[in-house]
């Protein structure tokens, strides 16, 4: 059984919950893959932890007050002063606040833990990491979800006074809300490689930025190579068909696909992490003299052996 193997078991032989990432990520010596019943209740009961948390600290009030009260000035600013009815624009706009506010949704989810050193006590425990990562990750969705359903009321405030096309609205919401969740799965990601939860916000930010910054890159660079890569690879290029009332399956599938590559690549991250600090621990209580055995504890308070004389 190789070290992997070894350090994934329990008792009775059967593999932790978390030790189906690096099978599914194709590593060799992995244990099988969680089991969905069993990865469903970790997700459910740390959805349940995490969205209690946001409501018990201010973290989840700050953003949706924040979110609504900048979309509420957008929103008198284009629409209301405008004397406009172009809701997509709108939503366009709005899609900027992504850039700002979604790293205070995901700065605590895992930097928060690391900062505590409660991040062993999940890391040493037989729960999925899987289930784990995906559970925060839809809390954070689930409050933004929530933020996002606030602002139909702009969508019912032009309902009144003009006209309001209800397909071209769902579509621009969907892909409102996939664009959200590409950026939460990101700055998740960023939260799990941070120390602490600033260093986390700040990262976050920071890519979130250079993300916006590749619609500025791809007009400034002369190769059309390297414009339509970066223009590949633009969250806010791959919103403008919605924006114009298509339903574009290319773009809610580059969307599906950024969100869940960042959600393996964190997934990786501690699962890479929880090994390192096996290896380490079980290094540890095998060394003679750090070990916690009685014959460790002798080994320990035995004088070194003295050096040999030169000749």
């Amino acid at each position: 059984m190789s070290p992997i193997e070894s350090r994934e078991r329990v008792k009775g032989g059967t593999p932790l919950q978390g030790a189906g990432t690096a099978s599914l990520l194709g590593f060799k010596g992995a244990t099988p893959l969680v089991p969905p019943e069993r990865l469903f209740v970790t997700m459910r009961a740390i959805w349940k932890r995490e969205l209690q948390a946001y409501f018990l600290t201010p973290t989840g009030y700050v953003f949706m007050g924040v979110f609504l009260l900048l979309s509420s000035v957008m929103f008198y600013l284009q629409i209301m002063q405008a004397r406009s009815s172009d809701l997509p624009t709108f939503v366009g706009q709005m899609s900027y606040l992504w850039m700002l506010l979604s790293p205070v949704l995901t700065m605590r989810l895992l930097a928060e833990e690391r900062q505590r050193r409660t991040d062993q006590l999940l890391l040493t425990s037989p729960v999925s990491l899987s289930g784990m990562v995906l559970g925060k990750y839809a809390a954070a969705y689930t409050v933004m979800a929530a933020t996002v359903v606030l602002t139909l009321g702009f969508v019912a405030v032009v309902a009144v006074y003009g006209r309001v096309y209800p397909a071209e609205m769902a579509v621009a919401y969907l892909g409102f809300i996939l664009q959200g969740g590409a950026f939460l799965a990101l700055d998740l990601f960023i939260s799990g490689c941070a120390k602490n939860q600033v260093t986390a916000a700040v990262f976050a930010f920071g890519a979130n930025f250079v993300l916006w910054m590749l619609d500025l890159l791809e007009n400034a660079v002369n190769s059309s190579f390297f414009s339509s890569v970066l223009s590949f690879f633009s969250l806010y290029q791959r919103a403008e068909p919605f924006l114009m009332g298509q339903l574009s399956a290319a773009s809610v599938v580059y969307d599906i696909t950024f969100a869940a590559a960042f959600l393996l690549l964190t997934i990786h991250t501690l699962d890479a992490r929880r090994y390192r600090g096996g290896v380490t621990k079980n290094a540890k209580q095998n060394n003679p003299r750090t070990g916690s055995s009685p014959s460790a504890r002798a080994c320990a308070t035995a004088p070194y052996p003295p050096p040999l004389s030169r000749w």
